[in-house]
């Protein structure tokens, strides 16, 4: 649905060739979103802390393999404490908005990684190159934002088009396509 969505409005800025590396970008984001809450979830049920190192380690060790074990008890406890993730397309003044949302903070642990994908994307001007380097295994492949990157360079923009903030008590990871450029 949100594809679909997003081809129209890319269809009407005039700007449909996009549309498969954005539509990339759009899962991708909404993906992280929604393993941020599933984590938050995971966590909170092994009253761990996200926030502590130790117990952020302990927590990763079996999260990925728990939760796609049972991935339909996490969905539910997500919606049991309230969790959700909101996508926003906004297009103003030749500039072309996605935001996915959700309303928890991301952890400064959960940041790092995040930034240190973004370097590492600078690397590879490939996505052959990405996949031939496997960058981290403890939640994924650690491939999504390195690909999301290399899909933005690929419509001749840089990593400076995705931002990843803190508003209000929720984590909105943000795509600029600026058309002017």
């Amino acid at each position: 649905y949100l594809e679909e969505v997003l081809s129209v409005f890319l269809a009407e800025l005039g700007y449909s060739e996009i549309k498969d590396q954005l539509a990339y970008c759009l899962r991708e984001l909404a993906v992280n979103a929604k393993k941020a809450n599933t984590k938050r979830a995971y966590f909170i049920e092994k009253k761990l802390d996200l926030n502590n190192a130790s117990d952020y380690v302990e927590g990763m060790k079996h999260f990925k393999e728990d939760t796609l074990e049972n991935i339909q008890h996490y969905l539910q406890r997500q919606k049991d404490l309230g969790l959700f993730l909101k996508v926003v397309f906004h297009a103003k003044d030749k500039v072309f908005t996605i935001s996915v949302l959700n309303n928890v903070e991301i952890t400064k642990i959960e940041q790092i990684r995040i930034f240190d994908r973004i370097a590492r994307s600078r690397a590879f001007s490939s996505m052959e190159e990405a996949f031939a380097t496997v960058l981290d295994t403890s939640e994924g492949a650690g491939l999504g934002i390195v690909i999301l990157i290399l899909m933005l360079k690929k419509i001749g923009l840089d990593d400076d088009a995705f931002r990843i903030d803190i508003e209000a008590g929720q984590t909105v990871a943000t795509l600029s396509i600026p058309f002017s450029e």
